[in-house]
């Protein structure tokens, strides 16, 4: 197959790995592009980068490239939306985290819920409307983790220039704020920084992807749900869904804390817990040496997710309490150091 070569302006958002530079015209290296990397990275770093790596050398030069093939650059497209409904104020305080410049991010916010509603098709019967807002709240907060401190340099930028109203920095920052909601500011960046564009367009695609398979299997094992964690009684819809308890894994998946129509709560893991399923039957052997009891969370491992049960924080209330407590303890850690079981797998 052919590759299609195009100059730089065709195919900004691409990553710099997934180009494939032609190479063949001399080009004076772009003195304004390497001038922003020594600034960013330091001159002698950019010397080695420009030595190593061909494709950093070919960028500076502003070479012809092609996309490499089998590059995936998402389906998703995001346009400017207007945030024109009074009735549902912007959000700026999310959970602990306050969302700087939230206006910025009301077009992709609008956008992904819309598609995840798409995507879901039936399986919305599944979810009540909360978690849609829960769904754009942790959106939210992974693109402010991306874009902020673009916005920042934005902001900082259009002081000194003068583009800013207002008599003091608060007053400066609401301005800017109402900016990032317009129509012009979002092209603005889209136009300037479009690989940022594609990061958060690339976020947004995996988050919507992991919904969608949340309820997929939330669909399949709803009558397991029931049977194991509810004494056969049905868990209801999804009544909300609660994130940010994990890193982000295997294309943006984490642990999520899913909140059922019955007033119970679950985890989901993105992965099988057949480790712990295990580590709970060595809990058993030891158990029936010793003749300590010891707590077994219910856990529904599949090969590629798992549901389990939420083990909630008490305190100990007797001294009876702490000794069976230290008791329990020193067993598990007696399996932990004569296996590697966590060292393999946490």
């Amino acid at each position: 197959m052919s590759i299609l070569f195009f100059s730089e302006e065709f195919m900004k958002d691409t990553y710099l790995w997934e180009r494939d530079y032609r190479n063949d015209q001399e080009k004076p290296v772009n003195d304004k592009k390497k001038q922003y990397w020594d600034q960013l990275l330091g001159e002698d770093l950019v010397a080695k980068l420009q030595k190593r790596y061909s494709a950093f050398q070919a960028y500076l030069e502003e070479q012809i490239f092609g996309r490499k093939e089998g590059t995936y650059m998402g389906s998703l497209r995001v346009e400017y939306r207007e945030w024109n409904d009074p009735s549902n104020e912007i959000r700026r305080n999310i959970g602990e985290t306050k969302l700087f410049f939230a206006e910025f991010y009301q077009s992709f916010l609008i956008t992904g819920i819309e598609e995840l509603k798409l995507q879901l098709n039936t399986m919305k019967e599944k979810i009540t409307p909360n978690v849609y807002r829960d769904f754009a709240d942790e959106l939210a907060v992974r693109l402010q983790n991306i874009a902020l401190r673009t916005l920042i340099a934005e902001m900082h930028g259009r002081k000194q220039k003068g583009m800013l109203k207002g008599v003091d920095a608060k007053e400066q920052y609401e301005d800017f704020c109402k900016q990032c909601g317009s129509k012009e500011f979002f092209y603005h960046i889209a136009d300037n920084y479009p690989v940022l564009i594609r990061c958060i367009r690339d976020r947004m695609e995996s988050q919507i992807q992991y919904y969608v398979q949340v309820m997929q299997w939330f669909q399949e094992d709803y009558d397991k749900i029931g049977k194991l964690f509810f004494e056969g009684e049905g868990p209801g819809r999804i009544t909300g869904i609660v994130s940010g308890l994990s890193d982000l894994h295997h294309g943006g998946k984490e642990v999520l804390k899913i909140c059922l129509e019955n007033g119970k709560r679950l985890f989901l893991k993105p992965r099988s817990m057949e480790n712990e399923e295990f580590f709970t039957r060595l809990l058993d052997w030891i158990s029936e040496r010793t003749g300590t009891s010891q707590y077994h969370y219910t856990i529904l491992s599949r090969c590629d997710h798992s549901w389990c049960e939420i083990v909630e924080y008490q305190s100990c209330e007797s001294e009876q309490d702490i000794h069976q407590y230290y008791r329990r303890l020193g067993e598990q850690l007696f399996l932990w150091t004569n296996s590697d079981y966590f060292h393999r797998r946490d």
